[in-house]
């Protein structure tokens, strides 16, 4: 498991080769899914080691559709939005510690099922 900052540079560097399982995490917004579509595209033309590519979308309020589907990436699903993230992330406490009733943490379980 490799928890990469936004960016492209990490795959410029070729720091990020050799995976089984290169999951994008998005913002539900047009610039957000404009950057997985660009890391996608980025990874695949430097010929990087990756032999499965996935979408899951963040912070869905209530539902989200989805138009644009990448060539050779599988769209796991969304993470509903939860303030107790945003909690979490101000207190500095991990969210690994989130609750098991947490919404996210039932929807992040439902979606690793689907790769493991």
């Amino acid at each position: 498991v490799l928890d990469n900052e936004a960016g492209l540079e990490h795959l410029n560097r070729r720091v990020s080769q050799n995976i089984e399982d290169f999951i994008i995490v998005a913002e539900p917004t047009k610039k957000g899914l404009l950057t997985a579509k660009r890391l996608f595209e980025l990874a695949k033309s430097l010929e990087l080691s990756i032999k499965r590519f996935y979408l899951v979308v963040n912070k869905i309020v209530d539902t989200f559709f989805w138009k644009d589907r990448f060539e050779g990436v599988k769209y796991l699903g969304y993470l509903p939005y939860d303030p107790l993230v945003e909690k979490f992330e101000v207190e500095g406490k991990p969210i690994l510690s989130l609750p098991e009733t947490s919404p996210v943490v039932k929807k992040s379980e439902e979606i690793l099922a689907q790769v493991i």
